[in-house]
Protein backbone atom coordinates (compact mmCIF):
# COMPACT_ATOMS: atom_id res chain seq x y z
CA UNK A 1 0.00 0.00 0.00
CA UNK A 2 1.39 3.74 -0.57
CA UNK A 3 2.14 5.44 2.09
CA UNK A 4 0.54 8.59 0.48
CA UNK A 5 -3.32 6.52 0.42
CA UNK A 6 -5.50 7.23 3.65
CA UNK A 7 -4.77 4.64 6.33
CA UNK A 8 -7.84 5.03 9.02
CA UNK A 9 -6.54 4.33 12.87
CA UNK A 10 -9.58 2.20 14.36
CA UNK A 11 -9.71 2.07 17.58
CA UNK A 12 -12.25 0.11 19.27
CA UNK A 13 -14.08 -0.67 16.09
CA UNK A 14 -14.91 3.01 15.21
CA UNK A 15 -13.46 5.77 13.95
CA UNK A 16 -11.76 8.58 15.85
CA UNK A 17 -14.81 11.27 15.40
CA UNK A 18 -11.54 13.69 14.07
CA UNK A 19 -11.46 11.66 11.47
CA UNK A 20 -14.74 11.78 10.37
CA UNK A 21 -15.20 15.16 10.74
CA UNK A 22 -11.97 16.05 8.76
CA UNK A 23 -9.72 16.68 11.68
CA UNK A 24 -11.72 19.07 13.69
CA UNK A 25 -14.22 17.36 16.64
CA UNK A 26 -18.19 17.57 15.37
CA UNK A 27 -19.77 20.05 17.93
CA UNK A 28 -22.84 18.44 18.98
CA UNK A 29 -25.22 20.87 21.00
CA UNK A 30 -28.51 20.50 22.11
CA UNK A 31 -30.62 23.95 21.47
CA UNK A 32 -32.33 25.57 24.23
CA UNK A 33 -36.44 25.44 23.71
CA UNK A 34 -37.20 23.84 20.84
CA UNK A 35 -35.42 20.47 21.82
CA UNK A 36 -33.71 20.17 18.83
CA UNK A 37 -30.65 18.41 18.53
CA UNK A 38 -27.96 20.53 16.49
CA UNK A 39 -24.68 19.69 15.28
CA UNK A 40 -22.12 22.65 14.00
CA UNK A 41 -24.82 25.43 14.82
CA UNK A 42 -27.77 23.94 12.56
CA UNK A 43 -30.48 21.68 13.86
CA UNK A 44 -30.83 18.02 12.05
CA UNK A 45 -33.11 17.33 9.28
CA UNK A 46 -33.22 21.61 8.49
CA UNK A 47 -33.21 23.17 5.43
CA UNK A 48 -29.68 23.92 4.61
CA UNK A 49 -28.14 21.66 7.01
CA UNK A 50 -24.22 22.84 7.19
CA UNK A 51 -24.87 25.01 4.45
CA UNK A 52 -25.24 22.66 1.36
CA UNK A 53 -27.37 23.17 -1.17
CA UNK A 54 -30.46 21.14 -1.01
CA UNK A 55 -31.28 18.35 -3.67
CA UNK A 56 -34.49 18.48 -5.34
CA UNK A 57 -34.80 22.53 -5.48
CA UNK A 58 -34.23 24.08 -8.64
CA UNK A 59 -33.70 27.70 -8.69
CA UNK A 60 -36.83 28.34 -9.96
CA UNK A 61 -38.40 26.33 -6.69
CA UNK A 62 -36.27 28.77 -4.88
CA UNK A 63 -37.11 32.03 -6.92
CA UNK A 64 -41.18 31.04 -5.86
CA UNK A 65 -40.07 30.35 -2.69
CA UNK A 66 -38.35 34.05 -2.04
CA UNK A 67 -41.23 35.77 -3.63
CA UNK A 68 -43.48 34.04 -1.33
CA UNK A 69 -41.78 34.44 1.90
CA UNK A 70 -41.67 38.38 0.82
CA UNK A 71 -45.38 38.31 -0.12
CA UNK A 72 -46.27 36.33 3.29
CA UNK A 73 -43.92 39.15 5.48
CA UNK A 74 -45.28 42.10 3.63
CA UNK A 75 -48.75 40.62 4.38
CA UNK A 76 -47.79 39.50 7.89
CA UNK A 77 -46.32 42.82 8.40
CA UNK A 78 -49.68 44.65 7.91
CA UNK A 79 -51.67 42.45 10.55
CA UNK A 80 -50.01 44.41 13.40
CA UNK A 81 -51.95 46.94 13.15
CA UNK A 82 -54.78 45.11 13.75
CA UNK A 83 -53.71 43.94 17.17
CA UNK A 84 -55.83 45.44 19.82
CA UNK A 85 -53.35 46.57 22.30
CA UNK A 86 -50.61 49.46 21.66
CA UNK A 87 -48.42 47.61 24.00
CA UNK A 88 -48.67 44.18 21.91
CA UNK A 89 -48.16 46.28 18.80
CA UNK A 90 -45.12 48.22 20.03
CA UNK A 91 -43.02 44.87 21.22
CA UNK A 92 -43.85 43.46 17.40
CA UNK A 93 -43.17 46.34 15.73
CA UNK A 94 -39.70 46.50 17.85
CA UNK A 95 -38.84 43.27 17.55
CA UNK A 96 -39.27 43.58 13.57
CA UNK A 97 -36.11 46.09 13.92
CA UNK A 98 -35.19 47.99 10.70
CA UNK A 99 -33.06 47.33 7.84
CA UNK A 100 -29.70 48.56 8.90
CA UNK A 101 -29.83 45.99 12.30
CA UNK A 102 -28.15 43.03 11.14
CA UNK A 103 -30.31 39.70 11.57
CA UNK A 104 -33.56 41.05 12.06
CA UNK A 105 -36.46 40.36 10.58
CA UNK A 106 -36.46 43.24 8.56
CA UNK A 107 -33.23 42.50 7.48
CA UNK A 108 -33.94 39.62 6.30
CA UNK A 109 -36.66 40.65 4.40
CA UNK A 110 -34.65 43.79 2.28
CA UNK A 111 -31.95 40.72 1.61
CA UNK A 112 -34.17 38.66 0.23
CA UNK A 113 -36.10 41.53 -1.74
CA UNK A 114 -32.36 42.70 -2.87
CA UNK A 115 -32.13 39.30 -4.17
CA UNK A 116 -35.38 38.84 -5.54
CA UNK A 117 -35.31 42.14 -7.36
CA UNK A 118 -31.76 43.10 -8.29
CA UNK A 119 -29.48 39.85 -8.08
CA UNK A 120 -32.34 37.58 -9.72
CA UNK A 121 -33.69 39.91 -12.67
CA UNK A 122 -33.15 39.17 -16.33
CA UNK A 123 -30.65 42.13 -16.62
CA UNK A 124 -28.13 40.31 -14.03
CA UNK A 125 -28.11 36.57 -13.01
CA UNK A 126 -31.98 35.81 -13.46
CA UNK A 127 -33.45 33.05 -11.35
CA UNK A 128 -30.31 31.00 -11.84
CA UNK A 129 -29.19 33.55 -8.64
CA UNK A 130 -31.04 30.97 -6.79
CA UNK A 131 -28.74 28.16 -6.99
CA UNK A 132 -26.32 29.83 -4.94
CA UNK A 133 -25.95 28.87 -0.68
CA UNK A 134 -26.20 32.16 0.19
CA UNK A 135 -29.16 32.85 -1.50
CA UNK A 136 -31.16 29.92 -0.58
CA UNK A 137 -30.12 30.57 2.90
CA UNK A 138 -31.58 33.86 3.17
CA UNK A 139 -35.44 32.59 2.15
CA UNK A 140 -34.68 30.10 4.39
CA UNK A 141 -33.82 32.47 7.60
CA UNK A 142 -37.24 34.90 6.04
CA UNK A 143 -39.76 32.63 6.04
CA UNK A 144 -38.39 31.28 9.82
CA UNK A 145 -39.07 34.86 10.41
CA UNK A 146 -42.53 34.73 9.37
CA UNK A 147 -43.30 31.63 11.45
CA UNK A 148 -42.10 33.27 14.29
CA UNK A 149 -44.30 36.69 13.53
CA UNK A 150 -46.93 34.51 12.76
CA UNK A 151 -46.95 33.11 16.06
CA UNK A 152 -46.16 36.38 17.64
CA UNK A 153 -49.45 38.04 16.18
CA UNK A 154 -52.14 34.70 16.74
CA UNK A 155 -50.73 35.16 20.21
CA UNK A 156 -51.63 38.60 20.80
CA UNK A 157 -54.77 38.10 18.98
CA UNK A 158 -55.53 35.76 21.53
CA UNK A 159 -54.66 37.25 24.46
CA UNK A 160 -55.98 41.21 23.13
CA UNK A 161 -58.09 40.65 20.28
CA UNK A 162 -58.11 42.15 16.83
CA UNK A 163 -59.31 44.79 14.82
CA UNK A 164 -61.13 44.03 11.49
CA UNK A 165 -58.65 42.88 9.18
CA UNK A 166 -58.05 45.70 6.27
CA UNK A 167 -55.11 43.31 4.06
CA UNK A 168 -55.70 40.31 1.57
CA UNK A 169 -53.36 37.30 1.84
CA UNK A 170 -51.12 36.04 -0.20
CA UNK A 171 -52.30 35.26 -3.68
CA UNK A 172 -55.79 36.68 -3.22
CA UNK A 173 -57.28 39.74 -5.22
CA UNK A 174 -56.93 43.06 -4.19
CA UNK A 175 -59.92 44.58 -3.86
CA UNK A 176 -61.13 47.13 -6.88
CA UNK A 177 -63.65 49.30 -7.91
CA UNK A 178 -65.47 49.40 -10.84
CA UNK A 179 -65.00 52.69 -12.95
CA UNK A 180 -65.65 52.06 -15.96
CA UNK A 181 -69.13 53.68 -15.73
CA UNK A 182 -67.83 56.78 -14.50
CA UNK A 183 -64.95 57.28 -16.63
CA UNK A 184 -67.89 56.65 -19.68
CA UNK A 185 -69.92 58.71 -18.75
CA UNK A 186 -68.06 62.05 -17.82
CA UNK A 187 -65.93 61.34 -21.18
CA UNK A 188 -69.72 61.82 -22.94
CA UNK A 189 -70.18 65.09 -21.18
CA UNK A 190 -67.31 66.22 -22.52
CA UNK A 191 -67.61 65.20 -26.00
CA UNK A 192 -71.34 66.52 -25.62
CA UNK A 193 -69.78 69.84 -24.66
CA UNK A 194 -67.24 69.50 -27.44
CA UNK A 195 -69.44 69.06 -29.84
CA UNK A 196 -72.38 71.68 -29.02
CA UNK A 197 -70.13 74.43 -27.03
Amino acid sequence: MNSTQFQPVVQNGFLPAARIAGGRRPQYTPSIGNGNQTFAGRAYGTPGFLGQVQLGQTAETWYKRARGALERFRFLKNQVPTIDNKVARDTIVSWLGSPNVVDSPEYRYAAVLQDYTFDASPDNEGIQAYSVGRRQSRVEKLEAYNDDLNARIESARVTYGSRAVTAAPPGAPAPTTDLTLPILGVGALIAVAVFFG
